[in-house]
């Protein structure tokens, strides 16, 4: 079970991890578990909403690995001890959003915070991830 002493050690460990990667670093968020068009369908979104960013030459730093093990651990916990966290060290330039961001609960507060701490904010279309899937499929 994780704890947030559990999240505090991973932030040190994703931080770590963060200033390994060349910049731009920026992060995806959109519904997932509140919102959209549910857990399956909000996942593949944000998947490809990653995969379109990376396109562009960005970096994408992801929750994933052991990072996403702690989360699923303790949802209740993640944002406060985690998340937060992560975007209060300003090495995350932008954070660009999903469409629908505004039904999921934390995006929507991801979204007040990047305004409050001054971190860009993008958002990504509809059709921008359409026309990305049919070139990467080549169609």
């Amino acid at each position: 079970m994780a704890s947030i002493e559990v999240f505090k050690a991973l932030v040190g460990e994703a931080v770590e991890d963060m200033k390994k990667l060349p910049p731009p670093l920026v992060r995806i968020a959109g519904p997932l578990r509140t919102g959209g068009d549910g857990y399956e369908t909000n996942l593949q979104r944000l998947k490809q909403g990653e995969a379109l960013l990376r396109s562009r030459g960005l970096t994408v730093f992801g929750y994933t690995g052991k990072y996403a093990d702690a989360i699923k651990a303790a949802y209740d916990l993640h944002f406060e001890h985690f998340h937060i966290p992560i975007l209060k060290t300003g090495l995350i330039q932008s954070i660009f959003f999903l469409p629908k961001w505004e039904e999921s609960r934390g995006a929507a507060y991801e979204r007040q915070l990047c305004t409050e701490l001054g971190v860009s904010i993008g958002d990504i279309s509809y059709e921008e991830l359409s026309v990305f899937e049919s070139e990467s499929r080549g169609s």
